[in-house]
């Protein structure tokens, strides 16, 4: 089975104005009832900078260089109930990828927390049915409650999200873009 590599860095390492972003879409998307996970940054690192032998996917998510065994182009969130975080790649900076992957992620998040049977869904359809709609519609509402929501942006997005139920579509051929109706209400 392929690994893919990756180490978290610190935030020193990144524009102050990506963390900034990303901190401003998790307040906006956690409500104040909900504690917000960390934010953590990662990107790839070479093979070599882990050797130790394998470990569970939950307990490798706990070092400093982690093995996914998928690729990531936006984000992650660690299964470990230990982490509560998401994890960004420290190259999606541009908007409204940032914004997005963020979201996606909080979803994910909350997923963990509040269905877990869901989160933990094997085949992956469920988790990302329901997060990839949910991160385009709270995509749409951030940049509205700002007064940035353009024309140009609405169809920005509009054009990102068809683009990924085609890819959900090919990835999870009977899988069913829908929320998820385990979350507290209010």
């Amino acid at each position: 089975m392929e690994r893919y590599f990756f180490e978290k860095i610190q935030d020193e390492e990144l524009d102050t104005t990506t963390i900034a972003c990303a901190e401003d879409v998790s307040a906006f998307v956690c409500p104040d009832r909900i504690e917000r996970p960390k934010i953590v940054w990662i990107r790839p690192a070479p093979p070599t900078s882990k050797s130790a032998p394998l470990k569970f996917d939950d307990q490798e998510e706990l070092d400093a260089v982690v093995r996914l065994r998928e690729n990531t182009t936006g984000g992650f969130t660690p299964c470990h109930y230990s982490l509560h975080e998401i994890w960004i790649r420290s190259h999606v900076t541009a908007s409204p990828n940032l914004e997005y992957a963020v979201a996606h992620e909080l979803r994910h998040a909350a997923q963990k927390k509040h269905c877990p049977e869901v989160f933990r869904d094997r085949d992956d359809a469920r988790p990302e049915g329901d997060a990839y709609p949910y991160g385009y519609e709270a995509l749409r509402r951030y940049f509205a409650s700002a007064n940035r929501l353009t024309d140009e942006l609405r169809q920005e997005i509009d054009r990102q999200e068809i683009e990924a139920q085609r890819w959900f579509q090919t990835r999870y051929p009977h899988g069913e873009s829908q929320d998820v109706e385990c979350f507290p209400r209010g």
